[in-house]
């Protein structure tokens, strides 16, 4: 008649890691014993039921990452207003309900139950970071340093080319002791502040939402901002204490190239960015779908016969394809190491300037360079667009 909890979630868990619930009760000798486990994500009233029998030992293991990964969006918004830039990123963290109940004597022990709560987020950790994962590392500033679900001021950016015009975005989750109740962003030009977009509260939100905040230069509507300007970022608490001032300097890309940025939904569910400034190249493909049909007809004369333009042959669609192959600059060993987090992203868009397109990489291999091998490398991609075009009809 009672359960112990040995292991469970810790109270914020990345989703695409195991979520693991080992647990013994001490009524398993009764014949038809076993392990009642419900899962509910988001208070939805979608609940999971699994019957678990018992393991050879008596415990029962039981992992919730196949359920709680489905209610997981990976959140993306370049159309966000920059009057009031950040919004929670809905569903890219979620609230999960575990329940364990015995059953025996032919009934479920509903008194016994046990309930855990815990959320989760879009993360999909490796193994070696997962083994030393620390939800306070997710939190903004719970452990020093960690502010964008676990990124520090360097590591938030790969590239830290931010050029005018362009998108840069900042995912956080509130540290529940310290949170940020306040936002101020300014545009400085050497010592002087030149414009401020304030955001004076915090959207409503619930415990360990992720919130997600747009930053670009065309937010400032009162100075014009130039290459070399900052914006600053200052993340204020509830007492208009500063809790960070993070900053980032608005640069200009020296190339004969057109530049394609690159965004990628990274293994901690930030949003990151690089720049493919040099040579690029576009390739097309075509799948085409035909019949053929006799090009003889009757004419005027009654003559069965055909002229010399008649085709036989007719194309009832035509689907092109496009891919892209771009190439970096001259990139350092560490950013070779964070760029593995581009190359196996499932979420990727190409920004042309203008355009958000979605596209898929297509290297199906990664080299990681040391600059004990190489004193000077780049990185080349090849990505195909997730969209199609199709042609008139042949027909």
């Amino acid at each position: 008649m009672a359960l112990t909890i040995y292991q469970q979630p810790q109270v914020l868990m990345p989703a695409y890691n195991k979520q693991y619930v080992t647990a013994l009760s001490n009524q398993i000798a009764i014949a038809d014993f076993k392990y009642v486990v419900t899962v509910e994500v988001n208070n939805s009233g979608e609940v999971y039921t699994e019957n678990i029998l018992q393991r050879p030992d008596g415990y029962l293991v039981f992992n919730a990452e196949q359920w709680v990964k489905n209610y997981i969006k990976h959140f993306f918004n370049p159309t966000l207003s920059l009057a009031s830039p950040i919004q929670v990123a809905t569903n890219k963290s979620v609230a999960v309900k575990l329940i364990i109940t015995e059953y025996y004597s032919g009934v479920l022990q509903t008194a016994n139950k046990v309930t855990i709560n815990y959320y989760a987020f879009d993360g999909c950790l490796n193994d070696k970071a997962f083994s030393a994962y620390n939800y306070a590392d997710y939190l903004f500033n719970a452990t020093a340093g960690k502010l964008f679900l676990s990124k520090d001021i360097t590591t938030i950016t790969p590239d830290n080319r931010l050029m005018l015009g362009q998108d840069f975005y900042l995912h956080f989750i509130q540290n529940t002791a310290v949170p940020i109740n306040n936002i101020i962003i300014n545009l400085l030009r050497g010592a002087v502040i030149l414009d401020a977009v304030t955001i004076a509260a915090m959207p409503t939100s619930t415990a360990y939402n992720t919130f997600v905040m747009r930053l670009n230069s065309t937010m400032f509507t009162v100075a014009t901002p130039q290459i070399n300007d900052v914006i600053r970022i200052a993340f204020r608490n509830a007492a208009n204490t500063v809790i960070l001032l993070y900053s980032i300097t608005l640069k200009e890309l020296c190339t004969k190239y057109k530049d394609y940025v690159l965004y990628y939904l990274d293994r901690d569910g930030n949003i990151l960015f690089f720049h493919f400034e040099k040579l690029s190249k576009n390739n097309f493909n075509k799948k085409v779908n035909s019949v053929t049909l006799q090009k003889d007809f009757l004419n005027a004369s009654f003559n069965y016969t055909s002229n010399s333009w008649d085709r036989e042959v007719h194309n009832i669609s035509t689907m092109i394809d496009s891919t892209i192959t771009l190439n970096t600059d001259w990139i350092t060993e560490t950013q070779s190491t964070q760029l593995n987090d581009l190359w196996s992203s499932p979420i990727v868009y190409l920004w042309d300037g203008t355009d958000y397109k979605p596209v898929t990489i297509t290297n199906n291999a990664y080299e990681e360079y040391k600059l004990d091998n190489e004193s000077l490398f780049n990185y080349s991609v090849t990505c195909s667009f997730d969209t199609m075009e199709t042609r008139q009809r042949g027909i």
